[in-house]
């Protein structure tokens, strides 16, 4: 998938999760770090973004539901580009994507 400048860290973990929907696998917490992992191996360009959202993702498996506010980096500009409105996030599909 491709990354306009404008997504935030939201995407990585959505991208995580599209690729288990696609392989009709469930979606966990713990499925999701398996495919970040993966994703991180594959993809040297997003090391940073994906690392983050990997321990953003690991404090779930102890806490459960969390307050995100102290994550900064899911959202760190949205007031700023949206006018406090909502993030908008786009999903592009490439050649090796299949529609169903």
């Amino acid at each position: 998938m491709l990354y306009s400048e404008d997504m935030t860290g939201h995407a990585v973990i959505g991208e995580a999760a599209v690729r288990l929907a696609l392989r009709e696998q469930e979606i966990t917490v713990d499925a999701l770090l398996t495919e970040l992992n993966v994703m991180l191996k594959n993809e040297k360009l997003s090391l940073r973004r994906i690392s983050a959202a990997i321990g953003w993702l690991r404090d779930f498996r102890s806490m459960g539901a969390r307050d995100g506010t102290a994550k900064g980096w899911m959202l760190p500009d949205v007031d700023s580009q949206s006018g406090g409105g909502k993030a908008i996030i786009r999903l592009y599909a490439d050649d090796e994507d299949e529609i169903r």
